[in-house]
């Protein structure tokens, strides 16, 4: 089964482009003797779910327990969990039921939950990678944090972390791309960035000055956004003056603290 959906963002596009965890069904399942279309399934264990509580999936799983199942049931069931998860943005997360005897009436199932395993960042130029990294897939660049609630991978807060990211002043355009990994519930991201241009220049008029000073003032800033490459160092220089005075500064290695 694979999913293939665009998420648009003005002025940024991620591409889903995933295999979803295979849902088996009735071929890894060994039936009782005499039995050969339906099992008898008294009760259901879903193991290996943490997104999820058991008592959100239930709804889900009681209407098959203490009762027969076909092949068509057990496809049903596993489709509908994982159908879940995709709705709520785990779009490389399913249910699969592995090989196993139901003589005694117990259905386990197992959930694969996706994750982000590599991330792949393209033409940033001076803009390190680590910088963009830690803004997209934070437990990428600090291990430790795969461990934690919230690592599995979800759609949603990817495209929210890489709208926020859009809008640094030093980036133009960003288009992201998810693929499957090597192993299933596993995604790589690769993110095309567009840079903005680095330097600018800006004038500014305003009469907020004391009239006892001048009616008018006006500045001239020139400046570079991405003087190390690295968070928000950026340099300016500017020139300000006053009708009826004249002054002027800069400023070298500004930290911007946004």
């Amino acid at each position: 089964m694979s999913a293939n959906c665009l998420y648009p963002i003005i002025g940024l596009w991620l591409m889903v482009l995933l295999s979803l965890p295979g849902t088996t069904a009735a071929d890894n399942i060994t039936l009782a003797e005499g039995l050969p279309e339906t099992v008898w399934v008294e009760t259901i264990v879903l193991e290996g779910h943490t997104v999820f509580s058991d008592a959100q999936l239930a709804p889900l799983i009681t209407p098959y327990q203490q009762r027969q199942l076909s092949a068509d049931d057990l496809h049903q069931l596993t489709q509908a969990l994982t159908a879940f998860y995709i709705h709520h943005g785990y779009i490389n997360s399913g249910v699969v039921i592995d090989p196993q005897s139901l003589n005694d009436g117990v259905l386990r199932l197992r959930a694969i939950e996706g994750r982000l395993t590599a991330l792949t960042i393209e033409g940033n130029g001076r803009l390190r990678a680590g910088y963009i990294g830690q803004r997209i897939a934070p437990e990428l660049i600090a291990p430790e944090l795969k461990s934690r609630p919230g690592t599995v991978l979800n759609a949603q807060q990817l495209q929210n972390r890489l709208r926020l990211l859009e809008q640094n002043p030093r980036i133009e355009q960003l288009h992201a791309e998810l693929t499957p990994g090597i192993e299933p519930g596993e995604a790589e991201l690769t993110v095309a960035v567009e840079k903005a241009q680095p330097y600018y220049v800006e004038v500014k008029l305003n009469n907020y000055v004391s009239p006892n000073v001048g009616s008018w003032q006006g500045q001239l800033s020139t400046g570079h956004l991405n003087v190390t490459g690295w968070k928000h160092c950026k340099w300016i220089m500017a020139y300000r003056w006053v009708i009826g005075a004249l002054s002027s500064r800069s400023t070298i290695a500004k930290v911007d603290p946004r």
